[in-house]
């Protein structure tokens, strides 16, 4: 029905206007939208719950790709400070 009344691709023109109109506004609300799930999700217990039950291995495996660029940084900061302690 609403083709025949607005014409073809109206409909459409509309959403994606729509879309491009909230995409511009999301940023602006970060903040307002981390704070609700945070606790809609109540992600700090799920996480700290769920990677407490992680084997060792997995939790390093799961954080060395992360840390894997700076490896190096980390492994000469950490002979630095041996030769400085010891």
């Amino acid at each position: 029905l609403a083709p025949r009344i607005y014409g073809d691709g109206t409909i459409d023109n509309f959403k994606n206007e729509i879309i491009s109109e909230t995409l511009l506004e999301l940023p602006n609300h970060h903040e307002q939208i981390e704070r609700y799930m945070d606790t809609a999700f109540d992600l700090q217990v799920t996480l700290s719950h769920r990677l407490s039950k992680l084997h060792p291995a997995r939790f390093e495996g799961m954080l060395h790709p992360v840390f894997q660029e700076d490896e190096w940084m980390v492994l000469l900061l950490g002979g630095v400070l041996g030769v400085c302690v010891g």
